[in-house]
């Protein structure tokens, strides 16, 4: 196996860990709220929260791994991103619930777009397309 398609698949499998994270905390969500005293509307905001933080935090991970490279973005992306699963599961109350949530998808979103870069830096021009479609 050479090294790119190696690298590759190790790409596939930390997007699967980070996708299975953001699934594992869903089904527990509204017992969590539930438990300290939230509502619908709390539950929506926190499930949106992350989402939100995605969609602004992406593109400025994006040009960080241009400045700094892809590994050392995708590290701090995917570890922070495992710190805050922690901080979620050990919230006292709705606003720890709140802040882990909110860390979860800022840090979760340097791992696609570093991904992606990564094998556009490094796929051959005809391996492109099927790399970056096993990366999900």
């Amino acid at each position: 196996m050479d090294a790119n398609r190696k690298n590759i698949l190790i790409l596939s499998f930390t997007l699967l860990v980070v996708m299975l994270g953001y699934g594992m905390v869903m089904p527990i969500m509204p017992f969590y709220v539930e438990h300290f005293g939230a509502g619908g509307t709390e539950l929506g905001w926190l499930m949106a929260t992350y989402s939100l933080m995605q969609l602004l935090c992406a593109p400025v991970w994006g040009l960080l791994s241009d400045r700094y490279g892809r590994k050392p973005i995708l590290s701090v992306g995917v570890l922070g991103y495992a710190i805050t699963l922690f901080m979620f599961g050990l919230a006292q109350n709705f606003s720890m619930l709140f802040v882990a949530r909110s860390l979860s998808g800022i840090l979760s979103s340097a791992t696609m777009p570093t991904a992606v870069a990564y094998i556009g830096d490094h796929a051959p021009e005809t391996e492109k397309s099927k790399g970056m479609g096993q990366l999900g």
